[in-house]
């Protein structure tokens, strides 16, 4: 009997750790965990525990110590500084490719306006 106590407990800690999880391959998920799972938006921090709101951009942020509106993480462990070093590559690579994008869309919409203007 005791023994199916003792199993109960650890199904039930796999099932929440489970919840916690998101189904995202985003760097930032290796380094922190939701904190309630019917609130997507506030996430925790492994290295030093500090939850906060905003996803798993903010939680980036926290970690490569960029952006104004976050806390920098205050761990110095191996582990946080390569976690550091991933986030702000991972940060860096979504500002050029939101930039590609917008510089892409103004150039179609340039292109669609000469285009129209020549057919009218």
């Amino acid at each position: 009997m005791s023994s199916e106590t003792a199993a109960a407990p650890s199904e039930t800690e796999a099932a929440r750790a489970n919840l916690l999880k998101r189904n995202s391959d985003d760097v930032g998920w290796e380094y922190g965990v939701l904190v309630d799972a019917n609130n997507k938006d506030k996430v925790k921090c492994k290295f030093c525990d500090k939850e906060m709101r905003g996803g798993i951009y903010r939680l980036k942020e926290h970690l490569a110590h960029a952006g104004k509106n976050v806390k920098k993480c205050t761990s110095t462990t191996p582990q946080a500084l390569e976690a550091k070093e991933k986030c702000k590559k991972a940060i860096e690579a979504a500002k050029r490719k939101r930039e590609d994008n917008t510089l892409v869309y103004v150039t179609l919409s340039l292109c669609d306006c000469i285009f129209f203007c020549l057919c009218c």
